[in-house]
């Protein structure tokens, strides 16, 4: 962590901007009493595989981030929720995740060259991911087979058709994702998931190609955009539309609108606006 607390206290900045909890082990409050905090929200920390007693010790440090902070920006309605009940009593600024456009969002039919439907999934995989949907779908479809990319904190389960690249280089990401056929966010649903804003849906869509997502309160937005299933006979049935070319891209002027309302540049503007009136 490039991380310097004395510089911090030394340059008494406006503005001190944390993103987790974890931070406050790090820096002492009263010595930034001077600097607005904003505490920026990303993930329900207290939902994380963890033991009791870190789940205690991180719960009293975001109690005293919440305490203490005068902007709270979070990345979903569920955090929203979770934020206010946990006893921050000011407005709660719902920021979503966005995306960066740039050259790699382009079209690209679909593939299928080797006979195979390739679907892609790039993010890290952990006890979250829905291997079970994973096989289900191989079993029913001989003519589909996966491409995983990523870390991965669990064992991974050998299939033929599965293939583990572990992380990759972003140029080489790109080339994957140009290569795919289809996406998908395959998580199995619990507190930590339910309170994810998931940027790699975002990431996934603006190559126009099939988006497959399971379906919970924070993905209902993608609906004009991916395709949600809420187990694997719907996303079976969803796949099995795709390989026969039945489930189109979407629209390149519903994509651009998409992209321009979703990138970063268009979420600073928002986090501008919130800071000069809150501030």
């Amino acid at each position: 962590m490039n991380f310097n607390k004395h510089k911090l206290i030394k340059n008494k900045y406006d503005y001190v901007w944390i993103t987790s909890p974890f931070i406050l082990q790090f820096i002492n409050l009263e010595k930034i009493r001077y600097s607005k905090l904003i505490y920026d929200c990303m993930d329900d920390y207290l939902a994380f595989p963890q033991d009791d007693h870190s789940i205690e010790y991180l719960r009293s440090l975001e109690n005293q981030l919440l305490e203490r902070a005068d902007i709270v920006l979070v990345s979903s309605k569920r955090l929203q929720e979770l934020v206010r009940e946990r006893g921050f009593r000011r407005p709660v600024h719902l920021v979503y995740n966005a995306l960066e456009p740039n050259n790699s969002y382009q079209d690209s039919n679909i593939k299928g060259d080797d006979g195979f439907f390739n679907i892609v999934y790039f993010g890290t995989i952990s006890e979250w991911f829905d291997f079970n949907s994973i096989f289900e779908l191989l079993r029913r479809h001989e003519d589909i087979r996966f491409t995983i990319i990523g870390p991965s904190e669990v064992s991974l389960p050998h299939h033929e058709r599965i293939n583990y690249t572990g992380p990759v280089k972003y140029e080489e990401l790109k080339r994957y994702a140009r290569d795919a056929d289809a996406f998908i966010m395959p998580f199995v649903l619990n507190s930590l998931v339910e309170s994810v804003d998931p940027v790699k849906v975002y990431e996934y869509t603006a190559y126009l190609k099939p988006t497959f997502v399971v379906r919970y309160r924070e993905t209902e937005k993608f609906e004009d955009i991916a395709f949600l299933y809420n187990d694997v006979e719907e996303l079976s049935s969803q796949v099995e539309l795709a390989k026969n070319r039945k489930l189109h891209k979407m629209n390149e002027r519903k994509l651009r609108q998409f992209i321009y309302n979703n990138s970063w540049d268009s979420r600073a503007r928002q986090i501008f606006e919130i800071l000069e009136r809150d501030i």
